[in-house]
């Protein structure tokens, strides 16, 4: 009798099919577009926040300069049209109300795009409203105005 044995060494299911690597890749590139978008996103919302803290910044900076005035009233101002443009060599003319109101105008102007800031005031209480375009950030064509309002009693 003839004895015939199986002297085949293959291993049964061995190794990753072509499906399976690309599966693989495609669920792998899934997960980093997501990442990547959530990176522009934080980007973005970065230089949002960073407007809104400059415009904080700014509105403190002019109600810190009315508290120190005697005539608060005399910084009341409406805001400017057209919007002014960034002046790196600003020398401010008037006297030092008029003075203080073009500095603080063109530093809004240089901190924020499209920046412009108003101040109204009503008896002892001083509101500042700082404006600008955000629109770049949202990639809109549009315009999207942000503003940061503040209130105070001097």
């Amino acid at each position: 009798m003839i004895s015939h044995t199986n002297n085949c060494k293959c291993l049964p299911n061995a190794g990753f099919t072509i499906i399976e690597i690309l599966i693989a890749l495609m669920i792998l590139s899934v997960g980093v577009l997501g990442a990547m978008s959530l990176q522009i996103t934080a980007i973005k919302m970065s230089a949002v926040s960073g407007y809104r803290a400059r415009a904080v910044d700014l509105s403190y900076a002019i109600l810190d300069i009315i508290r120190a005035s005697d005539d608060i009233s005399a910084y009341a101002v409406t805001k400017p049209n057209p919007i002014p443009t960034c002046s790196t060599n600003l020398v401010p003319s008037g006297n030092i109300v008029e003075q203080d109101v073009e500095a603080w105008q063109n530093n809004i102007a240089c901190s924020l795009p499209s920046g412009v800031g108003s101040i109204t005031v009503s008896g002892r209480t001083v509101t500042v409203t700082i404006e600008w375009d955000q629109s770049r950030e949202e990639n809109s064509s549009s315009l999207s105005t942000q503003n940061v309002t503040m209130s105070t009693s001097i």
